[in-house]
C-alpha cells in the first residue's frame, strides 16, 4: 500500500492531469494487476464474474462436481483462498472459496474480477486481464485486458487490447465519460495503467462505444520520475458541460465530434533549468473516420 501512495503522490507532483469535467464521468476504484498472482481476495468481501460464465466446483480442481453455473456480473462473497492454483492462458491464479446465494463452492481467481461500473440503468460494465502472453530473453511479456458491457448477465459488446506499456502493469483503473459530444459514440472508456519503469510508467487506452461494439481508438503514454521529469499523451473529448473550463493549455476546448490530443515534456537541464513543452493537436470525427481538424 505504501508503494503504491507514493506511485500516486509522484504522479500528482509531476504530471499535469487534463480530466474531463467530475460531473460527466464516472470510474472504478484502482484495480492491482498484481493480484492474480496474489491474495487479492480478502474474507467476506465481494468479487464479480468477469467471464460470460463460470463454475462453481465442489473442490478447487477443474475436474470436481459443478454446484452451480455463475454468469458474468453476478457477485459472490469471497471466504477464502485455497492453497492450490492453475496457469489458464497465462494467468496464474488461485482458486477462490466463495459463497453464491445458498451455495459454497470454488471458482478459479482468474475468472473474478473486483471492478463494476454501471453505464446506465439496465447495463454495466467489468473488466480485468484475460491473459498474458510469455516472453523471452529478449521480449516481455505481453498482458491483455477486456472491457465487457452486459446486460441481464449476458455480453453486449466487449474489446480485447494489450494494456502493456514499459513494463507489466502495476495499478489500473477504469474511467467513463458518460456523455461524449461525439455523432455516433455513446460512452468514452479511457483504460488506466500505472508501473514502475526507470521511474513511473502510465499508459491510458481510449475506447468508444457504438451502437454495434466497442472500438479501440489509440494509447495515450508518458512516463515521470519524481520531478526529474515527465512525460505523457492524454486526449480530451467534448462534452455536455460546455460551460465549464477544461483544465488544459490556453483553456481550449475540443468543439462536437472533435478531439484534443495534448502532448507534453518537462525535465530539468544541464543548468537545472526546469523547461516545459506542449503541444496541442485537434482531431474531428467525419463518417467514422478520424482526421487532423484544420480550420478553412
Amino acid at each position: 500500500m505504501k508503494k503504491f501512495l507514493s506511485l500516486i503522490l509522484i504522479l500528482s507532483a509531476s504530471v499535469p492531469f487534463y480530466a474531463q469535467d467530475e460531473s460527466e464521468t464516472i470510474s472504478t476504484d484502482v484495480y492491482d494487476f498484481e493480484s492474480w498472482t496474489r491474495d487479492w481476495y480478502e474474507p467476506l468481501k465481494e468479487a464479480v464474474v468477469f467471464a460470460d460464465a463460470c463454475k462453481l466446483r465442489s473442490e478447487p480442481t477443474s475436474g470436481s462436481e459443478m454446484l452451480a453455473k455463475l454468469l458474468i456480473g453476478d457477485k459472490v462473497k469471497i471466504l477464502k483462498v485455497a492453497a492450490t492454483d492453475t496457469t489458464i492462458n497465462g494467468i496464474t491464479s488461485n482458486w477462490i472459496q466463495v459463497e453464491s446465494g445458498k451455495k459454497r463452492g470454488y471458482v478459479w481467481g482468474g475468472l473474478l474480477t473486483n471492478q463494476s461500473l454501471k453505464v446506465s440503468d439496465t447495463t454495466s460494465a467489468v473488466w480485468g486481464l484475460t491473459k498474458i502472453v510469455k516472453g523471452n530473453d529478449t521480449m516481455p511479456d505481453k498482458y491483455f485486458a477486456s472491457v465487457r458491457i452486459f446486460s441481464r448477465r449476458q455480453i453486449r459488446k466487449q474489446a480485447e487490447f494489450e494494456v502493456t506499456y514499459g513494463d507489466q502493469p502495476g495499478h489500473a483503473e477504469l474511467i467513463m465519460i458518460k456523455n461524449p459530444l461525439i455523432e455516433g459514440v455513446e460512452h468514452v472508456f479511457i483504460y488506466s495503467t500505472m508501473s514502475e519503469a526507470c521511474g513511473v510508467a502510465w499508459s491510458q487506452h481510449y475506447l468508444m462505444e457504438t451502437r454495434n461494439g466497442i472500438n479501440y481508438l489509440d494509447v495515450g503514454y508518458g512516463m515521470s520520475d519524481g520531478g526529474i521529469f515527465y512525460s505523457g499523451i492524454d486526449f480530451v473529448f467534448p462534452t455536455k458541460e460546455k460551460e465549464k473550463d477544461y483544465m488544459i493549455p490556453y483553456h481550449r476546448k475540443p468543439d462536437a465530434n472533435q478531439y484534443l490530443k495534448i502532448t507534453d515534456h518537462g525535465e530539468y537541464d544541464e543548468n537545472c533549468v526546469w523547461t516545459e513543452h506542449t503541444t496541442v493537436e485537434s482531431f474531428e470525427f467525419k463518417e467514422g473516420e478520424i482526421i487532423p481538424f484544420c480550420r478553412e
